[in-house]
């Protein structure tokens, strides 16, 4: 069976223990989406709203499921929806019977598709206790009068809702509170810092980061990462974010500049400078990982100095400057003292960060 989950809000970049098969795909249904639903941490989320008349483009994953119950069961642990309210709250297509107005809307896409059964989350509108959207500017006013850290979390989830998840309100919370979305998937991660404490503050964290890598960077430059290493209570050089805990050591090939940054900063690095960052062989691990974590090609793994290939022979003698068998001692350390393991290439071991 092809079961299909759709997705519009946080599922899509933090989806946790969901099981899919597949990365999200843009081409979901068009569904009646609004940021009308007040959570337990006071943000404003993004619910189907029935009534409405603007529709949004849904994304949608195909899940590592057997059965459209499993496929219920797995999105309802993924958003705290249990017992009797999973069969309220969590929607199953097809549904025999239904007259739904949404059900027929999946139903006509997920037949097009010849998907077998979708999922989706179906929680209400919820504002002030009643089941109810609330009107826009009721909802500019809660945002706005939200304190700062229940601000800064509403702020982040609205930000990283996919781009084309373009509703009335969202545009109007842009206008009014500068709050712009994220471009690309690549992005949203970098989110994390804006709406952090520090000099990091919305607006603060992006003109950091573009004057500093301003100063380190000219276009063309060459760019290396040159180490990376653990150091707790550290601060990004680029964002002036505190506390990290990973340190990326980058370094620039013409200037012999060196600034060290967060693991998001590598990727806003790219977003600023279209410029990807140099991961040589011996931190191939940690560059494959991040870019897993960093869809869309932020880090090219390739060395900027193409190394001359190894002899046989020279592969398996001990002082070769390569990994796994043969690495030298001072390699095979570095790599231990990370968390890496020198002697298995699947990048899934580097230690968190």
């Amino acid at each position: 069976m092809r079961i299909a989950c759709l997705g519009w809000g946080s599922l899509v970049w933090d989806k946790r223990t969901l099981p899919t098969l597949t990365p999200w795909f843009q081409n979901g249904p068009f569904l009646p989406l609004e940021f009308a639903r007040q959570s337990s941490d006071d943000r404003l989320t993004l619910v189907i709203a029935a009534s409405y008349a603007v529709c949004s483009r849904s994304l949608w994953t195909v899940l590592s499921v057997e059965s459209p119950e499993q496929a219920r069961h797995v999105l309802g642990e993924r958003e705290g929806v249990q017992g009797t309210n999973l069969s309220k709250h969590i929607a199953v297509w097809p549904c025999e019977g239904s007259e739904d107005p949404i059900q027929k809307r999946v139903g006509a896409w997920a037949r097009e598709l010849r998907l077998s059964a979708v999922v989706w989350t179906a929680l209400p509108p919820r504002f002030n206790g009643a089941e109810r959207v609330p009107a826009l500017d009721e909802a500019l006013a809660y945002l706005k009068g939200l304190p700062d850290t229940s601000q800064r979390k509403a702020e982040r989830y609205v930000r990283m809702a996919p781009v084309q998840i373009d509703t009335p309100y969202r545009r109007r919370f842009e206008e009014a509170l500068g709050w712009t979305p994220v471009r690309s998937i690549v992005d949203y991660a970098s989110v994390q810092h804006s709406t952090s404490s520090g000099d990091a503050t919305t607006k603060g964290y992006w003109e950091t980061a573009r004057s500093r890598v301003a100063n380190f960077w000219k276009k063309n430059d060459v760019v290396n990462c040159e180490r990376v290493y653990p150091k707790q209570g550290g601060t990004c050089e680029m964002c002036g974010y505190t506390p990290i805990h990973w340190h990326f050591a980058l370094s620039n090939q013409r200037t012999g500049a060196v600034i060290t940054v967060a693991r998001n900063c590598i990727s806003n690095f790219y977003v600023l400078t279209g410029q990807k960052i140099h991961f040589p062989p011996h931190l191939r691990k940690a560059g494959n990982l991040l870019s897993k974590l960093y869809p869309g090609s932020v880090l090219q793994l390739e060395p900027a100095v193409t190394l001359p290939e190894l002899t046989p022979e020279e592969e398996y003698d001990d002082d070769a400057p390569h990994y796994g068998i043969g690495m030298s001692d001072e390699a095979f350390e570095q790599w231990d003292s990370l968390g890496l393991d020198p002697w298995d290439p699947d990048p899934n071991d580097l230690a968190p960060f």
